[in-house]
């Protein structure tokens, strides 16, 4: 008589092959939002290196923001930390050189007055809004970019 090796159905295999398409979907959306958290730390802290730039700047010059962008040692760290935030920063093709106005997502924006105030802003990539700092020191979150600047002489703010 013979014997037969019993294997498994083509309904078993299918089974477990999907069983494991949906755990690896499962791993994969974790790492994306792991990923999209430790990006939003490196730019909380590329802000707060910049706050130090700043402060830098500011006693520098004697108690103005003259020299954030004047200095070019400052203005160099300035913006090597503005592409970290942003590596698209420094792709000639977005035509943002001046790191003042730069359209489009994931751009971090910088806008200053040459006296007193600063603000900059770059978007959060774990969830909706932006990270936000100012010259107060703090870096916070907010649902709107930095503002222009007023020419009626309000101090550049993050949003509230």
């Amino acid at each position: 008589m013979r014997s037969y090796v019993r294997g498994f159905t083509l309904i078993e295999l299918l089974i477990v092959i999907a069983i494991i398409g949906i755990l690896a979907v499962l791993v994969i959306s974790a790492a994306n939002r792991s990923r999209d958290k430790a990006y939003d730390r490196a730019v909380q802290s590329a802000l707060g290196q910049l706050r130090w730039q700043a402060e830098i700047a500011y006693d520098n010059s004697g108690g103005t923001y003259q020299d954030w962008v004047v200095d070019e040692k400052i203005q160099e760290q300035v913006y090597i930390l503005l592409d970290t935030i942003d590596e698209n920063l420094s792709d000639p093709a977005t035509n943002c050189g001046d790191y003042t106005s730069c359209p489009g997502d994931y751009q971090a924006i910088l806008r200053y007055s040459q006296e007193q105030d600063y603000c900059i802003s770059a978007p959060k990539r774990s969830s909706a809004g932006y990270f936000c700092l100012d010259h107060t020191g703090t870096v916070s979150e907010s649902q709107s970019a930095c503002p222009d600047y007023n020419e009626n002489g309000d101090p550049l703010l993050c949003p509230a």
